[in-house]
């Protein structure tokens, strides 16, 4: 939560809707969070942040295909940095200019001089 937090006061944070759906999925499986709790949490980082359009087109970038969209998100956006958690997307440590960091690197990357 402190890289998001991190993020959010300093930086934009773009989000499609597949993402977003991914990422409520996974709070409610893996971390048993309520979906409406989630929902909410979520708006309250990605609302005013640009909402990019995918059109899925990019494959194979990533070990799982599912996190393509993840790359081609932040490629529309012309982000300069993805920050997961997700061990298939932070395998390719760069991508187009884009680097890829935990949220621990992130928040290292946000203190340092």
């Amino acid at each position: 939560m402190a890289a998001l937090r991190s993020a959010y006061l300093n930086h934009t944070i773009a989000c499609c809707d597949e993402i977003e759906a991914e990422v409520l999925r996974v709070l409610k499986v893996k971390f048993g969070w309520n979906v409406e709790s989630a929902a909410i949490m979520m708006s309250r980082y990605l609302d005013g942040g640009p909402r990019i359009s995918i059109s899925g087109t990019l494959k194979n970038v990533c070990r799982d295909p599912n996190d393509d969209m993840v790359v081609e998100c932040a490629l529309i956006a012309k982000a300069q940095v993805i920050v997961s958690g997700d061990k298939d997307l932070l395998a390719l440590g760069a991508y187009s200019g884009i680097s890829i960091l935990t949220p621990a690197a992130y928040l290292t990357r946000e203190i340092a001089p």
